[in-house]
């Protein structure tokens, strides 16, 4: 193992350019319009984001749209409804919008086609699997009639065995596996240390893992997953502290409800104007992910 990727003492990192932000929307730009909709989607892209993230289901007759619950009555006022026991034309007639705000009213909920068909040919899109593995040969039809790479289209999933599939059937689909890493009460511990994680992503195939934002994902942890060739992706950051942290760790990209204003924020941070305190200052990055902002010394690089 390289001990210097293990960073173990504090280490001076150099402010990465205003750019290497890349964010990813969740469920679209949500915070500005309604989640999972076309206006969200576009929303996003037209703000700067890398990628779009959605949330797909498959319907009762082989169709795949987007929505984030199994049923309707969340995003539709007047309609309960689950996914999977209507068909795609009696989905596109619900009001998805009005929820969110009148000026959204007669929203429908998209196709997984209409989403792909959005995506500019330099952006991506994060579709998040939510239900089981049976959508896999649905969804490589989508992806082979998608004007986008594959590169483009990442399929990510909770359920390892839908990643698994996916990798069966559509060998060359870029593939992440959304890992929850949460506190065990009864241990008081993480509930899976990084070795089991790394052995379940390695055994599915994924090519990397997004993984929620969490004290235990250090200097070290990421080592660990870079060592076995693994993107490594971190959702849901809103905070600036969060973002700073994951831009210091090297993360690939973060998932997000607020990119635009994040960016700015991060943005602003790290390159304030001339004249500002932190101009002669360099961002120092300890084991446990914890950052500061210490007088700069050309000899720590």
């Amino acid at each position: 193992m390289d001990s210097s990727l293990l960073l173990p003492q504090a280490s001076n990192v150099a402010i990465p350019a205003t750019d290497s932000l890349k964010t990813v929307a969740h469920r679209g730009y949500s915070a500005l319009a309604p989640e999972n909709t076309l206006s969200a989607f576009n929303k996003a892209f037209e703000t700067g984001c890398s990628f779009i993230e959605g949330d797909f289901w498959l319907t009762k007759d082989g169709k795949i749209v987007a929505i984030h619950d199994p049923f309707t009555n969340r995003v539709c006022k007047d309609s309960n409804l689950w996914i999977e026991d209507c068909t795609l034309e009696q989905l596109k007639q619900l009001d998805v919008g009005s929820w969110f705000d009148e000026s959204f009213a007669g929203e429908s909920i998209p196709e997984l086609s209409e989403v792909l068909e959005i995506v500019p040919e330099d952006k991506g899109i994060f579709i998040e699997i939510k239900c089981d593995k049976k959508i896999v040969p649905a969804l490589k039809q989508y992806l082979e009639n998608s004007k986008l790479r594959m590169d483009q289209q990442i399929i990510i999933a909770f359920d390892p065995e839908v990643i698994r599939e996916v990798k069966k059937q559509i060998p060359q689909a870029k593939t992440l596996w959304v890992v929850w890493w949460f506190l065990d009460e009864e241990t008081n511990q993480p509930s899976n240390s990084i070795e089991q994680i790394l052995h379940v992503a390695k055994s599915i195939g994924t090519d990397g893992i997004d993984i929620n934002k969490t004290p235990w994902l250090t200097q070290q942890v990421v080592a660990k997953i870079r060592q076995q060739g693994l993107e490594l992706h971190v959702f849901t950051v809103d905070e600036l502290t969060d973002a700073i942290r994951c831009l210091a760790l090297g993360v690939d990209t973060i998932t997000t409800n607020r990119p635009q204003a994040l960016r700015q924020e991060v943005a602003n941070y790290l390159q304030p104007p001339m004249g500002t305190s932190r101009v002669d200052e360099s961002l120092t990055v300890y084991e446990d992910g914890s950052w500061e902002f210490l007088p700069y010394r050309p000899d720590a690089f």
